[in-house]
């Protein structure tokens, strides 16, 4: 996701988000080499990398700190969940994603 600032330049948020698989070796080092060629090439000019999982997944993870950003999907659902249907339809899938029951 790339949010253009009102001065012009670019931030992009790198979102890794991790259901059931594991983390693969390295993968923060991965997207932040990428994202350093991506900004070296104008892209943007600054970022993070943020690793969306379940909770439960998340508390089991032992070697976070490559990442800027860590949010699990639980409180994600309880933003998302508005008064309008597609608000209510986003927030029941990040929980069923969870294994919240619903």
């Amino acid at each position: 996701m790339i949010y253009q600032r009102d001065e012009g330049n670019r931030f992009a948020l790198l979102i890794q988000d991790k259901i059931e698989a594991s983390l693969q070796p390295v993968q923060a080092e991965r997207c932040r080499t990428r994202a350093g060629r991506e900004r070296s090439l104008g892209i943007y000019s600054d970022f993070q990398i943020m690793l969306c999982m379940p909770g439960f997944y998340l508390s089991k993870q032992e070697d976070l700190a490559g990442f800027d950003l860590r949010v699990s999907l639980e409180p994600l659902a309880e933003f998302l969940d508005a008064d309008d249907s597609r608000s209510k339809y986003r927030a029941t899938f990040l929980r069923v994603l969870s294994g919240v029951q619903i």
